[in-house]
């Protein structure tokens, strides 16, 4: 589609929440570090994306980023952003799914609700900008036998008490 799901992606770097008024809109959340177990993958903390259908009343965001990014003015941004919207529900209702070029896929399911695919390929999150997912090697733990001591009663030997007096009597004294 044009640029709007790359101006999308953009404000979704720096913001929660990006709002397509008419449309709903995408929001991200955080999501920490994941350690695949069964894969042996680890994935840095990234942003995940939603998009929610009620959120349709345009904040200004998206279009005061259009207007400034395409130098149009904010009324011709919100006329652009309304065809664009407009455009979108038409091809739902027909049964299309519509790729938002770096955001996500949108589809319309039987219950007439908007479902959304976010695009895993890029990280959203910036502190985790240079972050991939790491291959790790699964650890071989291998199972060291320890000699157990044996122990052996030998049974109690008796003491001479007559040598033990000798040797403490001149400390006592």
């Amino acid at each position: 589609m044009n640029q709007t799901g790359k101006y999308i992606s953009e404000l979704l770097l720096e913001h929660d929440c990006v709002v397509v008024p008419g449309l709903g809109g995408f929001v991200a959340n955080y999501a920490p570090a994941e350690i695949n177990g069964s894969r042996h993958i680890i994935f840095p903390p990234s942003k995940k994306i939603v998009f929610n259908r009620k959120l349709k009343n345009n904040d200004g965001l998206l279009a005061e980023y259009i207007s400034a990014t395409e130098l149009k003015t904010f009324s011709e941004a919100t006329i652009f952003l309304n065809h664009f919207a407009d455009n979108i529900l038409h091809r739902l209702e027909k049964g299309e799914s519509v790729v938002i070029e770096t955001v996500g896929t949108l589809a319309m399911g039987a219950e007439k609700n908007i479902s959304f695919e976010p695009d895993t390929t890029r990280n959203l999150l910036v502190s985790s900008f240079g972050f991939e997912s790491i291959q790790a090697l699964p650890v071989n733990r291998e199972e060291k036998r320890i000699k157990e001591d044996i122990f052996v009663n030998r049974g109690a030997t008796p003491v001479d008490r007559k040598s033990v007096l000798k040797r403490v009597a001149p400390y006592v004294a």
